[in-house]
């Protein structure tokens, strides 16, 4: 599996509102949506302003130059706030801020990083002779990627039970099939996950195919 990646920086915002770190960043297996979470100011707020750049969070934790609007402005007392309009493909940095009941505004929270990859796809096989024809077939609506993504296979020897250890086999394919012919009598497991600019999702779900063995060779007979 391909983990979702996050920035989750510790630092305390002590002016004002001493809004508490820290954001955590989730992408949502069914909308693709961006979860936000945090922990309340410690004094005196009534809201949060969200904000969104589509850039990668600045090293060290720094603040990137933030717009003056936000994203988002939360309800009242909520600790957890979605972007619904994240798109697939892109990086994202966020922060938050706090806000009093006059609209006084602290400074910003720690950033957190969300990249929001495409949806898993899942495998189906079928068996040639002495090799694997896998079929990738895309997640249906609502949780569809975008036009132009490329697929990966992986493959581990043996069963998919258990701790399997899969090697990339194929990379960058932009059909929706692959013949894995390198394949002798025995299981593999196999699993695939699509690529949008630049972006590797989640593994989909994996699949065992049982290969069967070679024929014999060299078969002839005589008459005694």
């Amino acid at each position: 599996m391909v983990p979702l990646r996050y920035n989750a920086g510790m630092k305390h915002l002590l002016k004002r509102f001493g809004l508490l770190c820290c954001l955590a960043v989730l992408a949502h297996a069914q909308t693709r949506s961006v979860v936000l979470t945090w922990t309340a100011s410690a004094s005196g707020a009534e809201r949060y302003n969200i904000f969104r750049l589509a850039i990668p969070c600045p090293a060290g934790g720094a603040q990137p130059t933030w717009s003056v609007t936000p994203l988002l402005t939360t309800a009242l007392s909520a600790t957890t706030a979605t972007d619904a309009t994240a798109l697939i493909g892109t990086t994202y940095c966020y922060a938050g801020t706090a806000l009093d009941a006059f609209g006084n505004q602290s400074v910003f929270s720690n950033t957190s990083q969300a990249v929001v990859t495409p949806y898993a796809p899942s495998l189906t096989s079928t068996q040639g002779a002495g090799s694997v024809v896998l079929t990738i077939v895309e997640p249906a609506a609502p949780t569809l990627n975008p036009p132009g993504v490329t697929h990966n296979i992986y493959r581990a020897t043996g069963l998919c039970s258990g701790s399997p250890v899969f090697s990339k086999i194929a990379t960058g394919l932009s059909v929706a099939t692959f013949t894995d012919s390198t394949v002798t009598g025995g299981p593999y497991c196999y699993q695939g996950t699509d690529t949008f600019n630049g972006l590797e999702g989640s593994a989909g779900a994996a699949i065992t195919v049982t290969v069967p063995p070679a024929p014999p060779t060299n078969f002839g007979n005589t008459v005694p």
